[in-house]
């Protein structure tokens, strides 16, 4: 194998970086489980669109490694996963009323 040197477009990225921070941040004040997976599907595809134009070292994988390292991803799937539990809970309780209510 052959030693490739990294071609980092560091403005780029860090312009991209922002970017998908902000998505992120929006996504996490977001009471709204489908505009917090909104939030995900576009980080998710704009990495692949990164990965698929320039590679590893394309400055949306640069942008999507450090949403990563600096937590906003796992924020989001847990925020996600809180507001579904959150959602379960309410229709679980709706449907124990109903049931009540129906023999009571």
């Amino acid at each position: 194998p052959t030693k490739k040197r990294a071609n980092l477009d560091e403005i780029s990225a860090a312009s991209k970086f922002e970017r998908l921070e902000q998505l992120a941040l929006e996504g996490l004040k977001s009471d709204d489980i489908e505009k917090v997976n909104g939030v995900l599907s576009i980080i998710k595809r704009y990495r692949q669109s990164g990965l698929d134009n320039k590679g590893e070292f394309g400055p949306e994988n640069l942008a999507f490694k450090a949403v990563r390292s600096k937590g906003y991803f796992q924020a989001l799937f847990d925020h996600r996963n809180k507001l579904r539990a959150e959602q379960l809970s309410l229709e679980e309780e709706m449907l124990r009323r109903t049931f009540e209510e129906s023999i009571g």
